[in-house]
């Protein structure tokens, strides 16, 4: 679920970037901002990272008791 949310934002937020629509963060009011293709890019590891996360969740083997084999 959250790959599911945080690539479309990361794909989005660096489409934004490329097309010129100055989509930089910048905190506080203080001079530095953070460029909007390092935001995007962040948005979109964080869903890469929950998406290998969460399919080596879902692959891992399961014990099925109801068989009388063992995985292992």
């Amino acid at each position: 679920m959250i790959a599911a949310i945080t690539g479309p934002i990361g794909v989005g937020w660096l489409l934004l970037d490329a097309l010129g629509t100055e989509w930089d963060y910048c905190p506080g009011t203080g001079g530095h901002c953070i460029a909007g293709w390092k935001v995007g890019l962040g948005f979109i590891a964080v869903a890469v990272s929950a998406g290998v996360v969460g399919l080596k969740l879902f692959r891992r083997p399961r014990d099925d008791s109801r068989s009388g084999e063992s995985l292992a």
